[in-house]
Formats: structure tokens, C-alpha cells, sequence
């Protein structure tokens, strides 16, 4: 089973290498910048989620020290 995984998976390589490489320059190399970009975006896109969790942490933390909020 080990064995027939491993050569699908191989042969699925093989056939999208051919692809690219024969089939369509311009197709694959616009897939290819779209992961490009799509992979530079994404640490960005972490990042902003992270400071927005920071600053609401940090909005949750000045609340509960003003005293007059009851905490959940």
C-alpha cells in the first residue's frame, strides 16, 4: 500500500511537471505567481491578526483593572 501511495503521488508530480512544462508556459507561470503572491501576503495577514489580538487583550486587561466592570 506504502508502495502504490508513494507512485501515484510520484506519477501525479510527473504529470504536472509535464504539464507545466509543455502544456502552457504563460498558464503556469501565472499559477505560480499567484501562490508567489499568495504566500507573501499570508505572514502579513498573520501579523495583523496577531496585533489585532494583542490590542484586544490589551483592551480586555484596561477593563477589568477600571473597576467597574464586572468580569465574565
Amino acid at each position: 500500500m506504502n508502495t502504490l501511495f508513494t507512485g501515484f503521488i510520484a506519477m501525479l508530480a510527473l504529470a504536472l511537471g509535464l504539464a507545466f512544462g509543455l502544456g502552457g508556459r504563460e498558464t503556469a507561470g501565472r499559477i505560480v505567481q499567484e501562490w508567489y503572491e499568495r504566500g507573501r501576503a499570508a505572514p502579513r495577514v498573520k501579523r495583523a491578526a496577531e496585533r489585532e489580538a494583542r490590542e484586544a487583550q490589551a483592551a480586555a486587561a484596561a477593563r477589568m483593572t477600571d473597576g467597574d466592570s464586572v468580569p465574565l
